[in-house]
């Protein structure tokens, strides 16, 4: 071997599609920062759910947003509203590829806003305990 020689076993599954631009190894240049965002943006929704419905349950809170006023009432119609709504908002990075700081800010934005939010609600439930 002269040093320039690869030696695979199997290639990978994805490089033997030929997906133009992929190498079949995904790094962190593949992985957006709003990609990212959007995962903790995810996560501190369910985290809002849970503790929403948690919070509400004990009677410990209140829902004071209009809009999910009486969609709290289901937990599953509260389930369904909030992964729909992520799931728009994911398409929408779909198709907006190019990196964005509009859209990673916002991103931001939604972020504190949704940990205090899960803080606010944490706080209240474990004082209540």
């Amino acid at each position: 071997m002269t040093g320039t020689e690869h030696t695979t076993t199997a290639p990978s599954v994805l490089s033997r599609r030929r997906i133009p631009g992929f190498s079949g190894r995904i790094t962190t240049e593949d992985v957006s920062n709003k990609w990212v965002l959007f995962t903790i943006l995810t996560a501190l929704n369910m985290m809002d759910l849970v503790l929403t419905e948690t919070g509400l349950a004990m009677g410990v809170l209140v829902e004071n947003n209009p809009l999910m006023k009486t969609i709290v009432e289901y937990w599953w119609l509260a389930f369904a509203v909030k992964i729909g709504a992520l799931g728009i908002v994911g398409f929408l990075f779909y198709l907006i590829r190019e990196r964005s700081r509009v859209v990673e800010g916002a991103l931001l934005i939604c972020i504190a806003w949704y940990t205090w939010v899960v803080a606010w609600n944490y706080s209240l439930i474990v004082t209540a305990l």
